[in-house]
């Protein structure tokens, strides 16, 4: 199993402010396209991220199932 580091599989999430209440965003780093964002608003900014970091987890494991699934068909396994 392998997952490449290289811009195009890096993610960084971004956290915002709406009046009292925050968001998340994670999108891709080398091109700035948006991949998942939060549904719901969140009271402090502790709970967005804690949020994110599930999502962004959820995203990672999909990642890396979709890599170890490519090296399987390019090994013949």
């Amino acid at each position: 199993m392998r997952c490449d580091s290289g811009p195009e599989s890096r993610y960084v999430v971004r956290i915002s402010r709406d009046g009292d209440a925050f968001a998340w965003e994670i999108y891709r780093e080398a091109d700035s396209v948006v991949v998942h964002r939060s549904t719901r608003l969140f009271a402090t900014r502790i709970e967005a991220i804690l949020d994110s970091a599930r999502a962004a987890a959820t995203l990672s494991i999909a990642a890396i199932e979709s890599s170890s699934g490519e090296d399987e068909s390019q090994n013949g396994d």
